[in-house]
């Protein structure tokens, strides 16, 4: 599916991904590269979730801070699901769509995703 990925060790993984819809090239709109030693940002993070589990549009905007984020209907559909509250607690008005995602972050996501 990319290019950019045949030394990786992941490259299977990424495939598999990519064969299920759930994950786009890093390099729109080619999307020819995956860019697999890069790191994810919560809106891509958003996106591939949306899509690995058919999540269906929302009906509300939850975010203030997603409005120029190409991602933006992924990340309500996230919010809608109660997959995420946002990036800055208690408010929890905004997303942060370009920060990265970190490991306990994306624990809760799971957890919350497949609870």
């Amino acid at each position: 599916y990319f290019t950019d990925d045949d030394a990786s060790i992941f490259e299977d993984n990424i495939n598999a991904l990519a064969q299920a819809g759930i994950t786009a090239g890093c390099n729109p709109p080619a999307n020819d590269n995956f860019c697999p030693a890069e790191t994810v940002t919560r809106g891509q993070a958003a996106a591939m979730f949306a899509r690995a589990l058919d999540l269906p549009a929302a009906t509300t905007d939850y975010f203030t801070d997603d409005d120029a984020s190409i991602f933006e209907d992924n990340i309500n559909a996230l919010a809608q699901a109660g997959i995420t509250a946002g990036c800055n607690p208690p408010a929890n008005d905004n997303y942060c769509p370009e920060d990265l995602l970190n490991r306990g972050q994306m624990a809760a996501f799971w957890h919350r995703a497949l609870s």
